[in-house]
């Protein structure tokens, strides 16, 4: 998923109050064996839901876990992260659960596995009621699936010096996807190396946009007073890099000064002075712009990271 779709997602999730947030219901796909082929192809976990007697959902339980279903913040992380798979309780369902390894007995619950069926985690009923908490512990199984994938089968190959390029690139490629923050110290340990083409070094600059944790931005910056496209990149970093920027403006090197300034005033949309407008004699208007560059990154990250961080 890029940014600027998770992003417009998220916006949208969080104008309201999830307790109140009502949007289009999760298409559930209704075959196992369907759901666990397009996980397959997707690169991604299934999440099962067990359904009451015959599929119905009729007591106030599971009225409130329909509602969940139905609230914005936890359908954008479940089709986001997840290839959604309902199924009935019944003795089919029961062998299928028993083959991934969920308790027997399970209904009213999301089962979260891999599309290879190996289990991710089990949100029970009581946890279903509450939209944000079912949200934050479905984003909490995707990023534990998200961290295995990237021990076993990225990081491997950002630590490979002998690494072939296509393999970097199909690397970088999930890294992005997937948003594995985990990757920050690899990404800026390979940009130490001199054997990256400039395709791979946009990318990888691209990817530590992408996090925009702080070691990603940090690299970043440093890259940023010598290289263009990392510029560019810090540019499009997320909103919560703000406060990583906005400690940048202290720098004494005044190419990382800009680099930082240029990133907030393009990531909050401020209107940038020029760059003749540093080599001023008003320090007051300086001091003034930096103040302004400075509460709109820190204000801008708090916001963020109140709204986001706990869906990354």
């Amino acid at each position: 998923m890029t940014r600027m779709r998770w992003t417009l997602v998220l916006v949208g999730m969080l104008v309201v109050s999830s307790a109140v947030a009502q949007t289009r219901p999760i298409q559930w796909i209704s075959n196992a064996s369907q759901g666990v082929a397009a996980a397959q192809r997707a690169g991604m976990p299934v999440m099962f839901y067990i359904s009451g007697e015959g599929g119905q959902d009729n007591s106030d339980l599971e009225r409130d876990i329909q509602r969940t279903f139905r609230d914005k913040l936890f359908v954008a992380v479940a089709t986001e992260h997840f290839v959604p798979v309902r199924l009935p309780l019944s003795t089919e369902t029961e062998k299928i659960m028993a083959q991934i390894g969920a308790p027997k007995g399970v209904r009213l619950s999301v089962v979260c596995a891999t599309a290879d069926g190996k289990l991710l985690g089990i949100l029970r009923p009581g946890q279903l009621q509450d939209p944000q908490t079912a949200a934050q512990q479905l984003m909490q199984l995707f990023s534990q699936y998200r961290s295995n994938l990237y021990q076993s089968e990225v990081q491997p190959v950002l630590e490979d010096e002998n690494a072939k390029p296509a393999d970097l690139m199909k690397a970088l490629k999930k890294i992005e996807k997937y948003t594995m923050l985990d990757a920050d110290a690899g990404l800026a340990k390979l940009l130490e190396g001199d054997n990256l083409t400039k395709t791979l070094k946009k990318r990888v600059f691209g990817a530590l946009a992408k996090l925009s944790t702080t070691p990603a931005v940090t690299t970043l910056l440093k890259h940023a007073t010598t290289d263009k496209t990392a510029a560019l990149a810090l540019q499009r970093c997320e909103e919560g890099a703000g406060d990583e920027l906005a400690t940048a403006l202290d720098s004494e090197d005044f190419n990382e000064f800009l680099a930082a300034y240029t990133a907030i005033t393009k990531i909050f949309k401020l209107k940038a002075k020029p760059k003749g407008f540093w080599s001023g004699q008003n320090e007051r208007l300086i001091a003034e712009e930096i103040q302004v560059a400075r509460e709109a990154a820190t204000n801008g990250a708090k916001q963020w990271d109140e709204t986001f961080g706990k869906y990354r």
